[in-house]
């Protein structure tokens, strides 16, 4: 039985968590995503300070060439979540200096089953790439089911590498289940097989959160970790190895919890360390056997040491700010500071180029990428990793609610053509997303559009999937659903127009999130992208009804759909108490004496201050003798 059970359980890891087609990952905020991190996973081309690499918490890798101006994605081979919803977690990029177009990552999705035979660790543990991240192959033989945090690639020893892994309890396939050690794992062919070295008792339970690998001869191991085995992290500080990880010994810092160090390339005994308490700098220059604390307090632990010069170094202080001391921490000085991050985020990483020191990276959260060739004193971001995820103009909308229309045809499935109109009510340009999903739940881009104040632009699925970068399922049936979210309070609407049969129809079947959203809704104060008499074939009329005693009619404001400009102010005519009236746009036109210029072909029509008498809004699509109610909208909220 348990053999069964583990041939069934390695060949589901194999079969759902091959990613058949090209994903991106949750939006910051949703669950099960923490903040759009890119960890520690920065890395610079050894003899190229324009080629650098940035892995993401769910969306895989990307690589640019020329210096952050433009990105590709990294990910074939990379394995996703069982839903298909986003890649395993990239902490770590390791390249290989002797051979640029190796590569190594760390991933840190898992920890899978106790058991590492039956089921290899599921899409985290190692990566490997030999093309310069073109393509992956996971190297996990040998290693726990767990995840890996770095790898440490050996410059004097071909094909030698360490792998450092966290311990953590398991998560399938119940949560919590056994614990399963972590520890150090060397390599001597590439990362084809792995073999664990041996630590001090109880450090193989911690969760490291920084390694490097010093040293002339490529033989000093520093690490730095907590322990969450019990309730509370416990500090270990520093583990350290001279002889290649055949001996370890604990260093700590005044017993306190690295959060973050680095280690001089010229001569591994000197130490930078941000510790937890006080978030103080503390420097060893004897390899961590003695410690001294100096320099100012620094909220946050990133710490990199030029590799040339001891005493320059860089490092965060919380939010977008990157430091810099020239004189070994007697005095140093803010160098740069991002100001438009929002209050969860801030700088995750920094590296400076191996043959240019010079040049210097650093990445964030919200997958911002920046970099200096002067030192550190002037900076250039680039957004472009995160518009390859979250699509072009994208800006953090946060916790925002949800809310989903589907189903959408995408484009070029058949006759008919889908559109997603979106009404902004307001007096103020707002912010809209639209997260692009197939029917199974894969995030397939995102589209972002302001909307301005008053209008209701209307965008085919064709132009959405461009700009998101969709690349739409290969498969029969597949259709699209759109998660709308924004800054505003305002109204979505899928409609779809059929050429052959000349028929427009309301499609806006929604589906609120939990947090807040309502979903369907007619309103009776407004009407939408009611088509003007520009459009043949189609007549847009409106349904007034007088909810009332006593016969009335109502004031009714008309502005331009794309340009938000008022045209005019409409006086309806008398509506029959209890009773109805049918006007169309036409007639409507002609009592305003508005003549719509070849450009506009949608309008919005809002009641005037409060009354009894609401609007419905119909398309009569007169060659195919077809009516479509055309009031219901999804409405979305910018908060819940």
């Amino acid at each position: 039985m348990a053999v069964a059970l583990s041939a069934n359980l390695s060949a589901m890891a194999a079969e759902t968590n091959d990613c058949l087609a090209p994903i991106n990952g949750g939006l910051k905020g949703e669950p099960g995503n923490n903040q759009d991190t890119p960890f520690h996973s920065l890395a610079v081309d050894p003899s190229n300070p324009d080629i650098a690499y940035v892995g993401t918490e769910a969306n895989g890798m990307f690589k640019t060439t020329d210096g952050g101006q433009s990105w590709t994605r990294l990910r074939t081979g990379l394995k996703c979540t069982i839903a298909h919803t986003f890649y395993s977690q990239i902490f770590d990029i390791a390249v290989d200096p002797a051979h640029p177009q190796t590569l190594y990552a760390a991933a840190i999705n898992g920890p899978g089953p106790a058991s590492p035979i039956t089921y290899p660790s599921a899409s985290g543990g190692v990566y490997k790439s030999v093309d310069g991240g073109a393509t992956w192959v996971q190297k996990n033989q040998g290693l726990p089911s767990t995840y890996v945090t770095y790898v440490l690639v050996d410059s004097t020893a071909a094909g030698r590498l360490y792998a450092v892994v966290g311990g953590l309890a398991a998560t399938y396939p119940v949560s919590p289940g056994p614990f399963i050690n972590g520890g150090v794992y060397v390599s001597t062919n590439g990362g084809d097989s792995w073999s664990p070295l041996t630590l001090p008792a109880g450090v193989e339970t911690n969760i490291f959160i920084d390694a490097v690998l010093r040293g002339a001869d490529q033989r000093t191991i520093y690490l730095a970790g907590q322990v969450h085995k019990g309730e509370a992290p416990t500090a270990y500080g520093f583990v350290r190895s001279t002889n290649g990880g055949a001996s370890w010994q604990i260093s700590n810092p005044a017993g306190e919890t690295v959060s973050g160090f680095d280690a001089f390339k010229g001569d591994p005994n000197i130490i930078y360390a941000n510790v937890a308490s006080g978030h103080r700098v503390h420097k060893s220059v004897d390899g961590g056997n003695t410690w001294a604390a100096i320099g100012p307090q620094i909220f946050f632990g990133v710490t990199r040491v030029h590799p040339t010069d001891s005493q320059q170094v860089y490092y965060t202080g919380g939010g977008g700010t990157i430091y810099k001391t020239s004189d070994g921490f007697a005095t140093s000085q803010q160098i740069y500071n991002d100001t438009t991050l929002a209050n969860d985020q801030y700088v995750t990483d920094i590296e400076i180029a191996p043959s240019n020191g010079n040049v210097v990276w650093a990445a964030a959260k919200g997958y911002y990428v920046y970099r200096s060739i002067d030192g550190g004193v002037t900076w250039t971001k680039s957004k472009g990793v995160r518009e390859l995820v979250y699509g072009k103009d994208s800006v953090d909308l946060g916790n925002a609610p949800v809310t989903s229309i589907t189903p959408v045809i995408f484009s070029g499935a058949r006759t008919a053509s889908s559109f997603l109109r979106v009404y902004n009510p307001n007096n103020a340009t707002g912010q809209l997303q639209v997260v692009v999903r197939d029917d199974k739940g894969v995030v397939l881009g995102t589209f972002n559009r302001e909307v301005a104040a008053h209008t209701s632009p209307q965008f085919a699925m064709s132009t959405i999937e461009v700009d998101a970068g969709v690349t739409i399922p290969n498969r029969s049936g597949a259709f699209a659903q759109l998660d709308v979210k924004a800054n505003f309070n305002g109204f979505a609407q899928h409609v779809i127009y059929d050429s052959t049969l000349g028929v427009l129809s309301n499609f806006s079947n929604c589906r609120s999130s939990a947090n807040g959203t309502t979903a369907a809704s007619v309103s009776g104060t407004f009407a939408a992208n009611m088509h003007t008499t520009n459009i043949p074939g189609i007549v847009s009329r409106i349904v007034l009804s007088n909810g009332d005693s006593v016969a009335a009619s109502v004031q009714v404001d008309v502005t331009d759909a794309a340009t938000g400009a008022t045209i005019g102010r409409w006086t309806s005519p008398m509506v029959p108490a209890a009773g109805a009236s049918i006007v169309s746009m036409a007639q409507i036109q002609s009592d305003m004496g508005f003549t719509p210029s070849a450009s506009q072909y949608h309008v919005v029509l809002n009641v005037v201050g409060a009354s009894l008498i609401t609007l419905g809004h119909y398309d009569d699509n007169v060659a195919a003798g077809v009516q479509a109610d055309m009031s219901t909208h999804c409405e979305f909220r910018a908060v819940p």
